[in-house]
This record gives structure tokens, C-alpha cells and sequence, in this order.
């Protein structure tokens, strides 16, 4: 077996197109790029940091990145410095704020866009290429362009390995592109711990190539293997802390856990993704036998590997006992808009500008009917994608949906919030008077959540107050319960004496406002 890269053919190795066909990308790009920035931009501006993103705020408040890193190692976020050092350059020149904090993946999600263009356009042209572009954003991952978390940042700098790894192999700068692979991948590595995993996709398809040209890339395999040697000596400290802090049953992993992801990821794009089937279907009945592949098997196979990356990534968890959370996994959208790009680039010169131009439509109407709501002062219906948390999205009021909450705890008797996720939110967002009557109920050992904020409040020094169920119903007479019913608020009301009154003074969905006196 030789070393090197494999040649390639006259065809394959050209690096110019004609001056129409760049024309027409660059056309493509800028209009893609202004409508996306006004895109996100525009839904940024009106959603306000949920729970995990605060954990970002709050940590990048913190005078030093060696603060930040000491964070980290104490419960605080499980996340290597790449996301907390990104984002405070982003508010270097503005400050905090729902633009500026979340421009990382703002900017990183456009970048995985256009690399899927590159990628695509480079073997069947243009439109094909626009059609890998636009799926991101009908798909779930375009909730994470907008989040001040590592997600949407893997992301890009995936599409940028994969960007990367092909011109790699064809380019007259190879060179230039395997140190631009090898920045791309320990990047991601430093942004989140499972990007790791995006060694199985790379590899598989470097493997590939390695088999069907008899020709081993060592200076690819070695990168890898050096962004991996990097990493690792941040991953270590932090999950012995995820260890210490979490444990194994957070989000535990089982092999249940592949169907939902994918209708988590795809379940907003299915309407596109049937229309790629669709023209796919028509493409192959007009195709003559025997034409040859116009993408180059081990692409393919790179794009089959991002596909079931998620099935990689439910070993990796089961080996190490680790969680399993669906948007860890979300470069599988890599492989699902490769996929679809290649489908429609067939034989069938049309199917792939009608595609691109079905998707464009769908995506218009989205950012119109945006527009529209946004005039009529009302927010965009936006939830979680992996805990179906409604986001606060009415724009210039971000304590609207709680309105209820304020008219039925008058006075300034403490309130008990049983959810985590919702005082976080509540205790940023109301005034310093209200924060000083809100309490968190703390559950037991296996409140993942409650450590968290009791963390949070240490490193970050935040004055969050916690009620524990036993001691705060005998020590405090009066007081008034918000959450859903369960096992911690049943707990804390039956903590109370036998004559404690409970009174329902109202109901905010699934959730109860109770006031809790002598």
C-alpha cells in the first residue's frame, strides 16, 4: 500500500468553473446569505435565554477564561472552552445581548449552509447545491442557529471539515485544506465533547477511498489522531466532574432512543424532504441504465456516515455511560442534506432548480408569516426540540406568559417555582424585588437540574434562594406554590402541619398556582 492522496480524474481536478456557472453561485450565495442573516437575526431578537443558554451567559460573565475553565470543573457546564471563548469575543464590541451572545452559532450555521453548497454544487452544479443549503433550515437544526450553546457551532465547523476533506483530496492547496480539516475538527473537539464522534463519519469515508485506491492519506489519519490527542486532555477533568456532579442517569442512553432523534431532527422538514423523495423517484425513472456516478463513492459514504452517526453515538454514550441527548447528534443533518443534494442532482436536468426553487418557497413563506406576526407584535411559536420547552419569544416582554402568575401571588410572600428550568428563567428576567421572593424547590441527590443552579449561583455568585421541602413548609407559614403537580410539590405541601390551608388561586396550562397558609 502506497501513501498520499488519490489521483483523481482531469475532470474531477478541475478547480474553475465557467464564468456563468460562478456567476450564478455567487448570485445564489449573497441572496441566500441576506435572507438567512435577516432571518435569524430577526427570531434571535425576540427569544430570550432559556436555561441552557443562561448557563453560557452567566459563566462568560466571569472576569478570566481561567475562571471560566474553573467553572466548568465545578458543575457548572460540561463543555470545553471553545464555546465560552467564542462567545465572549462575540460581545466584545456590543455587550451581552440575544444578538451578539449567540453570533458563534448565528454565523457557524451559515457556514455549514454554504459548505453544503461547495460540497454539492462542485459535482452536480448549483441548484443542486442550493437544495443541500436550504435544508438545514426547515429542518430542527435551525433552532440551534439562534442558541448560545456548542451545538450550533459543531455544526459549522463540521460542514467546514467536510468541505475541507473533499477539496483535500483534488486541490492543487492540499496542503492548505488538510490544515484547514484539521482546525475545522479540533475545533468542534474544544466545542463540545460527543463532536469526537465525528471521527466515524471522516474516517469510514477516508477508509473508503484508502480501499478502492490502495492508497493510505497519513498525513489525514495523523491529523485526526492529533485533534483527538488535544482534546482529550480537556475531556478528562470534565467528565470526571460530569461524574461526580451528574452520574449515569442523566438522559441515560438505549437503543429506543434512534427513532425519536430522528423525528426530532427531520419532523419540521418533512414536507421538503418528501419533495426531495419525490423528485429523486422521477429522476430514476427517467435515468438510462448504467450512466455513471457523477459523486464519487467515498462522498457517499461520508454522507451514509453523518446519517447514522447517531447510532455511532449510542454506542459511544452505552460505552462510557454517558447521556444520550438528540441534539448532541444533530450533524446528521450533514448526511441527510448531502443525500438529498446528490438525489436531485441526477440526469434530469430540471428536478434539482425545482427543488431548489420548492425550498426557497417554503422557507419565504416562513420568514414572511415571521415578518407578519412580528408587526402584530405577537412572538414565534418556538419550542426546545428535545424537551418541548415553549420558549419566551413575545417580542419587548419576556415575562408575558406569566402574567397569571404575578395577578395570583400578591404581596410579598415567597413563591415556590418547582421547575428549574422556569426559575432560571424567571429569576434573570423578573426585578430584583420580585427575584427576592422566588424560591427553587430542591429536590433529592438525582436533581440534576437543582445542582446545577446551586453551582451556577456559587461560581457565578447569583443569589438564587432554595427551598427545601421539610424545613421551608415549617418555616414558613405562608407562602404560594408554582409547577406542575408531582412528586416535589406533593412533597413540600404535605411537609406543612396538619391545619395548613391550600387555596388553588389560578392555572397557567399544565401548571398550578397554589398560595399555602396557616
Amino acid at each position: 500500500m502506497t501513501t498520499g492522496t488519490p489521483d483523481v480524474s482531469a475532470t474531477d481536478r478541475r478547480e474553475s468553473r465557467s464564468p456563468r456557472s460562478r456567476g450564478a453561485a455567487l448570485a445564489i450565495l449573497a441572496s441566500f446569505s441576506l435572507m438567512y442573516f435577516a432571518d435569524i437575526c430577526l427570531r434571535a431578537s425576540a427569544k430570550y435565554f432559556w436555561f441552557d443558554e443562561l448557563l453560557t451567559i452567566y459563566i462568560c460573565r466571569l472576569p478570566s477564561l481561567r475562571a471560566v475553565y474553573h467553572a466548568t470543573l465545578l458543575g457548572v457546564d460540561y463543555n470545553p472552552p471553545l464555546l465560552h471563548i467564542l462567545t465572549r469575543l462575540a460581545q466584545a464590541p456590543f455587550g451581552e445581548g440575544l444578538i451578539a451572545s449567540r453570533m458563534p452559532s448565528i454565523v457557524a450555521l451559515w457556514l455549514l449552509c454554504v459548505c453544503l453548497f461547495a460540497v454539492v454544487s462542485k459535482r452536480l452544479g448549483p441548484a443542486a447545491g442550493s437544495v443541500a443549503m436550504l435544508l438545514p433550515l426547515l429542518s430542527s437544526a435551525r433552532f440551534y442557529a439562534y442558541e448560545a450553546r456548542p451545538t450550533g457551532i459543531v455544526l459549522g465547523l463540521a460542514g467546514l471539515a467536510a468541505l475541507a476533506w473533499q477539496r483535500r483530496a483534488e486541490s492543487r492547496y492540499r496542503k492548505a485544506w488538510l490544515g484547514l480539516f484539521g482546525v475545522s475538527l479540533l475545533g468542534a473537539f474544544l466545542a463540545h465533547c460527543y463532536a469526537i464522534a465525528l471521527l466515524f463519519p471522516f474516517g469510514c469515508a477516508e477508509a473508503f477511498r484508502c480501499w478502492r485506491t490502495r492508497r493510505l492519506d497519513r498525513p489525514l489519519w495523523a491529523l485526526m489522531g492529533c485533534a483527538v490527542l488535544v482534546a482529550v486532555p480537556f475531556y478528562v477533568p470534565l467528565w470526571r466532574s460530569f461524574e461526580h456532579h451528574v452520574g449515569a442517569g442523566f438522559f441515560p442512553p438505549g437503543l429506543g432512543s434512534l427513532q425519536p432523534f430522528y423525528t426530532t431532527l427531520l419532523a419540521p422538514a418533512m414536507l421538503a424532504l418528501v419533495a426531495c423523495l419525490a423528485a429523486f423517484a422521477v429522476d430514476r425513472a427517467a435515468t438510462l441504465k448504467g450512466a455513471r456516478a457523477a459523486v464519487p463513492g467515498a462522498e457517499m459514504v461520508l454522507a451514509l456516515g453523518f446519517l447514522i452517526l447517531p447510532a455511532a453515538g449510542l454506542l459511544l454514550a452505552m460505552a462510557i455511560h454517558g447521556p444520550f441527548i438528540g441534539r448532541y447528534w444533530f450533524p446528521a443533518i450533514l448526511g441527510v442534506c448531502l443525500a438529498a443534494g446528490y438525489a436531485s442532482g441526477g440526469r434530469t436536468k430540471w428536478i434539482a432548480p425545482a427543488l431548489a426553487g420548492v425550498l426557497t418557497i417554503l422557507l419565504m413563506g416562513d420568514f414572511a408569516r415571521l415578518v407578519r406576526h412580528r408587526l402584530a407584535g405577537a412572538g414565534e411559536a418556538l419550542v426546545e426540540p428535545n424537551t418541548l420547552l415553549p420558549m419566551n419569544t413575545t417580542p419587548g416582554k419576556p415575562l408575558q406568559a406569566y402574567e397569571a402568575l404575578w395577578a395570583n401571588t400578591a404581596g410579598d410572600a415567597p413563591i415556590v417555582v418547582t421547575d428549574g428550568l422556569e426559575f432560571a428563567f424567571l429569576a434573570n428576567y423578573v426585578t430584583p424585588q420580585t427575584r427576592s421572593r422566588l424560591y427553587y424547590l430542591m429536590g433529592d441527590d438525582s436533581d440534576t437540574v437543582g445542582g446545577l443552579l446551586r453551582n451556577l449561583g456559587m461560581c457565578c455568585r447569583i443569589g438564587y434562594n432554595f427551598a427545601y421541602a421539610q424545613d421551608f413548609a415549617r418555616a414558613t407559614p405562608h407562602f404560594y406554590v408554582y409547577g406542575r403537580l408531582g412528586e416535589p410539590l406533593e412533597a413540600l405541601l404535605h411537609a406543612g402541619s396538619p391545619a395548613t390551608h391550600i387555596q388553588l388561586r389560578g392555572v397557567l396550562g399544565d401548571r398550578a398556582v397554589m398560595e399555602i397558609s396557616p
